[in-house]
């Protein structure tokens, strides 16, 4: 999986930037072997296939938007293929990313957003004799689509609650209590990743597999068949599965070919918060 430093991404954003009215979806040169994808303007019809044809191109490690939304479908079928490839997605400070291409946002491995910037969702919608109403099969749609993306019932209330013409904007309050994994980018230059809260300090007799831990979520090797992704104390990243009865873990450490044969326990007590899935 491939990881850009955002800063850079957000800059580079910002120094190529146009006025384009349908998207503009193109490739710019981050100075590192890896690229950047920028999707701008309104997402119309075809547009999925233009990303698909523009990232097929090339080894891209993350996708910057800004977009006041557009086709529903178009939207989805980018967010889905921004997951399959394991793109981080990105919303540059002072920039708004909405509706459909909020949607396409959220198909990030990594979802990356500045506190100055906008990602909202409202209900689908389809205009008939130019009246607005919800669209049922529009909202299931999008509930479909999140549930491919691992999001809970609480996300898909955040996401599809607002009416046509409102918005929900997300904020890091928002984002963990729907359960929406956000990476806020800070003043100061630091991260602060925000997930959903469990419970990560086990009682006596519980402990997790800890399959792998590194720096960065994005190179943890074990990171698909882990139950969460945590940020640990001493700043890394660990992929984990349980928790599990003491003895129980000790087993599956010893019988299950998944688990790496550096893997531990722990109890969880140097874990800080949830990055997962």
């Amino acid at each position: 999986m491939n990881k850009l430093p955002l800063r850079m991404l957000t800059s580079a954003f910002i120094l190529t930037a146009s006025c384009a009215i349908a998207a503009d979806i193109r490739l710019v040169p981050t100075g590192t072997p890896l690229d950047l994808v920028v999707l701008e303007g309104k997402i119309v019809q075809g547009d999925s296939d233009r990303f698909l044809e523009t990232v097929r191109a090339t080894e891209i490690g993350a996708v910057l938007l800004k977009s006041p939304g557009g086709n529903l479908v178009e939207g989805l079928v980018i967010g889905r293929a921004i997951r399959a490839s394991g793109f981080s997605t990105g919303v540059a400070p002072g920039t708004a990313c909405a509706s459909a291409c909020a949607l396409a946002w959220l198909g990030g491995e990594t979802r990356y957003m500045d506190p100055t910037a906008l990602v909202g969702f409202h209900a689908a919608y389809i205009t008939k004799n130019g009246r607005i109403s919800e669209s049922g099969v529009g909202n299931a749609l999008v509930g479909a689509y999140l549930s491919e993306l691992g999001l809970g019932f609480d996300a898909v209330v955040f996401v599809s609650s607002a009416a046509p013409n409102e918005m929900n904007w997300l904020n890091a309050a928002k984002a963990q209590q729907a359960g929406i994994n956000v990476v806020m980018l800070e003043a100061d230059g630091s991260e602060t990743p925000i997930g959903k809260e469990i419970a990560l300090k086990l009682p006596s007799g519980f402990r997790w597999i800890v399959l792998e831990s590194s720096t960065s979520p994005e190179t943890l090797k074990t990171a698909e068949y882990s139950d969460q992704i945590v940020r640990t104390q001493n700043g890394y990243f660990a992929s984990v599965i349980g928790p599990y009865e003491q003895s129980v873990a000790k087993k599956m450490m010893l019988t299950m070919s998944f688990i790496p044969g550096d893997a531990y326990l722990s109890s969880g007590n140097g874990f800080l918060f949830s990055l997962s899935k």
